[in-house]
């Protein structure tokens, strides 16, 4: 099965000794995660990732948890393969899988406006929400991340990462307590585009939250929000200068900012803003 970022596939192991392949296709230098939520049945199903070149980049196995994660910086342009089976071959097992990208960021991303409290849901199952926001050199920022579900058992996550090109870096995780806020502050070192990705603590459930952010120091006080392409936030962006600018093999949204650019596209179904 071809499958892209944002897809969260629900699927089974029918029958003994079965395996269940997917295909992506993905780019140099995008970082991707993919994970395997809420294994069920009588057997715990398994998943392998394969670069281009057939060699393996790691195994998701749950070991009695909910759910597993792997997050890779892909170093190779190609189609990647999953391949998940059970784990002793020997029994059936029910299980979805979801693919994200974390950068480029997707098409689908939510502007976080400083002073503008985004209320969401991770829904369905498996889902995140990635979050954009413009940061200078020097911002001191607050990102506050409230769990609006009584429920114990249902807890948001959220994890930030900086504009390091071509690997975001990750600068911290936020984990609210059940029905409570928590905080993260931070003064950023870079200047760009940053990305905030929320998901549910276990991936096999859903789960309502609040995410805002605050400017509480520096040049933010005055920082615009991420560029506009015909209304969409921009998921690569050049400079005011003469650029080349390559997209990925996935939908893009790209903005050149004015200069005599070049943009590549590289396929999906692009916008782009010259």
């Amino acid at each position: 099965m071809t499958v892209v970022y944002g897809n969260i596939i629900p699927c089974a192991i029918s029958q003994i000794a079965e395996s269940d392949v997917f295909r992506f296709q993905g780019t140099i230098g995008e970082v991707i995660q993919i994970t395997l939520v809420d294994p069920a049945g009588s057997g715990v199903a398994i998943a392998q990732i394969f670069d281009p070149t057939t060699v393996l980049l790691g195994t998701l196995t749950p070991n009695g948890a909910p759910n597993v994660t792997s997050q890779l910086t892909l170093t190779k342009t190609g189609t990647y393969r999953v391949v998940v089976r059970e784990e002793g071959d020997d029994q059936t097992a029910s299980y979805k899988l979801a693919f994200q990208r974390v950068s480029p960021s997707l098409p689908d991303a939510l502007a976080l406006p400083v002073g503008s409290p985004q209320l969401n849901s991770v829904s369905p199952i498996g889902d995140s929400d990635v979050f954009l926001f413009s940061g200078r050199v020097g911002d001191t920022i607050q990102l506050t991340l409230t769990d609006l579900d009584s429920n114990g058992y249902k807890v948001p996550r959220a994890q930030v990462f900086d504009p390091l090109i071509p690997t975001p870096a990750l600068i911290g995780t936020i984990l609210p307590d059940n029905g409570s806020g928590a905080t993260l502050q931070r003064t950023l070192t870079r200047a760009g585009t940053y990305r905030v990705v929320v998901g549910a603590y276990y991936y096999n459930e859903t789960v309502p939250y609040k995410l805002a952010l605050q400017c509480i120091g520096g040049p933010c006080l005055v920082a615009p929000p991420p560029p506009l392409c015909a209304g969409r936030i921009t998921t690569i962006v050049g400079t005011a200068g003469a650029n080349v600018i390559t997209g990925t093999s996935g939908a893009d949204v790209i903005a050149g900012l004015g200069g005599d650019d070049v943009i590549y596209g590289m396929g999906g179904d692009d916008l782009i803003c010259g």
